[in-house]
């Protein structure tokens, strides 16, 4: 959402909305390949494809569909902004709708895939664990980063950094826009502070998350990273999101 609102700064013709909405899209769209951790994949995705391999194990694999592997990529990110390019230009086709030049959709396409991007470059900072990292440049079979400096979910300092900071400041500039040439110059300014305070908060960890392979020890990395947001936040703030927390289904 953060770089949809870069990207609606830039564009006069089309609504903001939908910068915003693609953002947020093209940023979760990457962990689609989580699904072979559903209950019911084997039963479901599993039979229709033929796999014989259980979803449990093909999500910690090597596969090119596995977890951090073709989706995580620069490749996919591509792929997908292709196919809303062409699922775009299909509506507007459909409905005669050309008061809108489609080089005007440019920056939405654009901001899609950077959104879609920065989720991998989140990705980056935690445990390598089987994979090593992600596999940023498939078909290539390097993976890039694993270095372990946070955990995999429980930072609600950068979430907290993301959302206030970034996305509702964003939000409010656009309700309360006058000049464009202002509203650009604001929202790039604020979509930096925001990166440049998650970087800082991401290296200023006083715990080392590194691991390779299967680790005896996750759930005490994970009270370690529960801690360490307590140290980071203070007990009040620490409790609201640990609350917030307990009532959203996913790890975030």
């Amino acid at each position: 959402m953060a770089v949809g609102g870069v990207g609606a700064a830039f564009c006069k013709k089309v609504k903001p909305i939908y910068f915003f909405l693609l953002g947020a899209i093209g940023g979760a769209l990457p962990d689609i390949d989580a699904i072979s951790l559903w209950s019911k994949f084997d039963s479901t995705f599993g039979n229709l494809f033929g796999l014989t391999t259980k979803g449990s194990v093909i999500y910690s694999a090597k596969l090119w569909y596995s977890h951090h592997s073709f989706f995580h990529s620069i490749a996919a990110a591509l792929l997908f902004t292709i196919v809303l390019a062409l699922l775009i230009a299909c509506i507007r086709r459909c409905r005669k709708n050309k008061t809108i030049a489609l080089r005007n959709y440019f920056p939405l396409f654009f901001s899609f895939f950077f959104a879609y991007c920065l989720h991998l470059i989140g990705d980056m900072p935690t445990p390598a664990s089987t994979w090593g990292g992600v596999r940023l440049f498939f078909p290539a079979k390097t993976y890039v980063g694993g270095s372990g400096q946070i955990w995999w979910w429980n930072n609600y300092d950068i979430f907290l950094v993301a959302l206030l900071v970034v996305v509702v400041i964003t939000l409010l500039l656009f309700v309360f826009r006058n000049r464009q040439k202002v509203l650009k110059y604001c929202c790039v300014g604020i979509f930096a502070l925001g990166v440049s305070v998650s970087i800082y908060q991401i290296n200023a960890r006083q715990t080392d998350y590194a691991y390779k392979g299967y680790t005896k020890t996750f759930h005490e990395f994970e009270k370690e990273s529960l801690k360490e947001q307590e140290r980071i936040l203070g007990k009040p703030l620490y409790k609201t999101m640990c609350w917030i927390d307990r009532h959203i289904p996913a790890n975030f």
